[in-house]
């Protein structure tokens, strides 16, 4: 049986980074975030919720894993990832100009 679960995670003020995102057993995460100012996104993984933290290349291998997010709000959903790692952060490449909170869907 599939379940969702649903949690809100913040980025601080000028900050770049999310804190540790659980992510063991899931099938599928849905990120939704409004972005102040625009950046690139990134996806971290680690083993242990203590790091070391790295980021996530693509599915083919050939560069890291990115989203472009403009001055908004962007969804994104992460199937196609088969993260076999428990904890993430998401970076944001631009410090913050006021505290956004990102919001996870996971499948279970």
């Amino acid at each position: 049986m599939v379940r969702t679960r649903f949690d809100t995670y913040t980025v601080a003020l000028s900050g770049t980074t999310t804190p540790v995102i659980p992510i063991y057993g899931t099938l599928a995460i849905g990120l939704q975030f409004p972005v102040v100012t625009s950046c690139q996104a990134f996806l971290q993984v680690a083993v242990q919720s203590g790091g070391p933290y790295s980021r996530v290349l693509g599915v083919d291998g050939s560069a890291q894993f990115a989203m472009t997010v403009g001055a908004g709000s962007i969804s994104a959903i992460l199937s196609d990832l088969k993260l076999p790692f428990s904890h993430a952060k998401v970076e944001l490449g631009v410090a913050q100009a006021a505290i956004r909170s990102l919001q996870i869907t996971y499948k279970l």
